[in-house]
């Protein structure tokens, strides 16, 4: 049952269940208005202008009460919605969310996400106040009316209820057309926020190539299935909406002619036939309401599958006993790793990064580099093997304690919103302006602010668009600078860097090593020579050890690796 779900998502009683009672009261109110008007018409047709009276003040006060009830429930329920619910499932996901694997945050995931906190938890938070008073509502008055008409006769009763289980199972196909056309839908739209995020990300090369502006295919292609998405999900509750909407009329339509052949043979006085005509029309709008709101609740169910998934998703083992370090060397001791439990990445890696030197990790693209520094940061655990900090497993280390020991210098520099300051103070919001200025030199960002107009106010604009790449990258270096980890993870930090900027970036990062351990994936030839180890890496394993001048004396991999370095780097356009 959906409120139990709810109930156990949000880890909490959250009242919906006492919710639901209050809506009932709410709807037998509404048919104590209704039950007034038999005998207020009676007395109306009878003459008696004092029974009439009397029942007037009587549906008048069913209707005071029910506006009153409905007012409280309605309240009650939006503050249990935004409150209890959305709050409570919000914090469960949070604290969750914190605890997975880093590496559970790829892109597609964070577009689920972002789509679930910012616009279906929205479904959850408004069932207690929308879709389940009307639900409730739209079920109880029809009730109420069945018992009325069963008090005029019976027949009348039988003739309106002798659809309802037909209503009731079309309304169910209604509902898990709506849900499972829902959630095609959204895939469907989220995939194409993406492909249109590209496209504009993507401009540049586009109309370098002269595809800007006659479409590009991809996106075309993407706008053509949303569009074909939409329409079969229109499809699938076409048929369903159309039968039950057929079965709403066809009730009333047997409920009319049954009173017009009572009243025929005088079985039913024209006062009763009035209020049954009456009341078959009323609840001709409950019914399509009731399948309205079934089919809301399995589109509530889909967030609820999205969030119940997502807390599914196991977290990384914390120790109830952890460890502290000593010292910040890094040790992988035959690790192997795979990402899909078939293909192994990294396969019997055993390597030492000493404390204050520079491990530089080189190879071709796909032979586990990136991989090896999100095993030292715990994006994931190893498969086998250990990875070590100070001597102590990183399984047995406090999270919190694993994270503040490593900075880590993405290739792919994501910016927050602010100015350049602001960016890099987020690695060390406490730290003096002196250390922030120290760790800008350092990373040759202050000749950046230098020619910036607002200088370090400039703001970087989202996800630093405002800036060049080899800017972004910059800032990033000053973040991790400043936050002052002992151990430091470079990821080709200098990638999007010209010749010179490069070259002090390779300074800081020795300055660096002379007091912490760091780590470089690298590709350009200074970085790679200058390392005090350099680490040769083919299809998961470390082929070849030692520095620049010890590789180039052997027979191997390296060497022919060096050369064609040297032969790219040395190509000129004559």
């Amino acid at each position: 049952m959906i409120v139990d779900r709810i109930d156990k998502l949000a880890g909490r009683s959250t009242g919906i269940k006492a919710q639901v009672v209050y809506f009932v009261i709410c709807g037998v109110l509404e048919g104590g208005v209704y039950a007034a008007l038999l005998p207020l018409l009676q007395a109306l047709y009878g003459g008696d202008g004092h029974g009439a009276l009397v029942w007037s003040v009587v549906a008048c006060a069913a209707g005071i009460a029910c506006a009153v009830a409905n007012y409280l429930s309605e309240n009650h329920g939006y503050m249990i919605g935004d409150v209890v619910i959305l709050r409570s499932i919000q914090e469960r996901l949070g604290d969750h969310i914190v605890k997975l694997p880093l590496g559970w945050f790829t892109a597609g995931r964070a577009g689920e996400l972002a789509a679930l906190l910012e616009r279906d938890l929205q479904m959850i938070m408004n069932l207690p106040g929308i879709f389940l008073k009307q639900l409730v509502i739209a079920v109880v008055v029809p009730a109420c009316i069945a018992a009325l008409f069963l008090a005029v006769d019976w027949r009348i009763f039988l003739a309106y209820i002798a659809l309802m289980p037909a209503l009731y199972v079309w309304s169910k196909k209604m509902a898990g057309a709506a849900g499972a056309g829902h959630a095609e839908e959204e895939r469907s739209n989220a995939h194409l926020a993406g492909r249109v995020l590209e496209f504009v990300q993507a401009q540049p090369i586009l109309r370098a190539t002269g595809t800007a502006r006659n479409g590009w295919q991809a996106l075309e292609n993407d706008i053509s299935r949303d569009h074909e998405t939409t329409v079969r999900t229109l499809k699938m509750t076409q048929k369903p909406i159309t039968v039950h909407t057929l079965l709403v009329y066809a009730s009333f339509g047997l409920t009319f002619l049954c009173a017009t052949m009572l009243l025929a043979i005088e079985a039913v006085t024209p006062v009763e036939y009035l209020f049954v005509i009456v009341l078959a029309l009323r609840s001709t709008d409950a019914l399509h309401k009731a399948a309205s709101q079934a089919m809301a609740l399995n589109v509530c169910q889909n967030a609820i599958d999205a969030s119940e998934e997502i807390l599914a998703a196991k977290p990384l083992p914390e120790t109830s006993d952890p460890k502290r370090p000593t010292g910040a060397s890094i040790e992988f001791d035959d690790v192997r790793f795979s990402y899909d439990g078939a293909r192994r990445v990294i396969d019997g890696v055993t390597l030492s990064c000493p404390e204050g030197r520079l491990t530089a990790l080189v190879g071709p693209s796909g032979s586990g580099k990136t991989t090896l520094t999100r095993l030292i940061a715990r994006f994931w655990d190893v498969d086998a093997g250990a990875v070590r900090i100070g001597g102590v497993d990183v399984r047995d280390m406090a999270v919190d304690e694993l994270l503040g020991m490593i900075s880590l210098v993405f290739q792919d520099v994501y910016l927050f919103d602010g100015t350049i300051e602001d960016n890099v103070r987020f690695g060390q919001p406490d730290a003096t302006d002196e250390q922030g200025r120290r760790a800008a030199r350092i990373a040759r960002l202050d000749q950046v602010a230098e020619r910036l107009e607002d200088g370090w106010g400039t703001r970087v604009g989202e996800g630093g668009g405002r800036l060049s790449g080899g800017e972004r990258q910059r800032v990033s270096i000053a973040r991790a600078l400043l936050k002052d980890a002992p151990i430091v993870l470079f990821d080709e930090a200098t990638a999007a860097l010209d010749a010179e900027n490069e070259a002090a970036i390779v300074d800081a990062m020795h300055e660096l090593a002379r007091d912490r351990t760091v780590v470089v994936i690298a590709h350009r030839l200074s970085t790679i020579a200058e390392a005090d180890q350099i680490a040769m890496l083919e299809s998961g394993r470390v082929t070849q050890l030692g520095s620049h001048e010890e590789l180039l004396a052997q027979e191997g991999r390296y060497r022919s690796f060096w050369s064609d370095r040297q032969r790219a780097q040395g190509w000129k356009v004559r």
